[in-house]
């Protein structure tokens, strides 16, 4: 694999994480609210990939990959700020030798 290149990271997105908050009547209120902002780059999805995930009982729509600094756990979403489309986070393998990680996406029912 080829190091990311901070050229090629041109989308923009949010990294969304769980929060709590309590109602007027104490009731515990769960949603997502924005940390931060970063760029990525979309990456194509082979075919093989999608059969795999899909074989392993799983769903995949998007492969990303963002810079190795960015603060990101399986529990986020990612909101791409182009169309706010919101993506839950599968999983995220870091490759520090090419200086990123790589994020596999499936589109959020939120």
């Amino acid at each position: 694999m080829a190091k990311v290149s901070r050229g090629k990271l041109d989308t923009p997105i949010g990294i969304l994480r769980a929060t709590t908050t309590q109602d007027d009547y104490g009731a515990v209120i769960s949603t997502f609210a924005q940390v931060s902002q970063t760029f990525c780059e979309w990456l194509p999805l082979s075919a093989n990939a999608v059969i795999q995930a899909h074989t392993e009982g799983m769903t995949i729509t998007a492969k990303l990959h963002v810079d190795l600094q960015t603060d990101i756990n399986q529990t986020d979403k990612i909101e791409n700020l182009n169309d706010s489309q919101i993506f839950d986070v599968i999983t995220v393998m870091p490759v520090p030798t090419d200086n990123k990680k790589i994020i596999i996406c499936k589109v959020s029912n939120v």
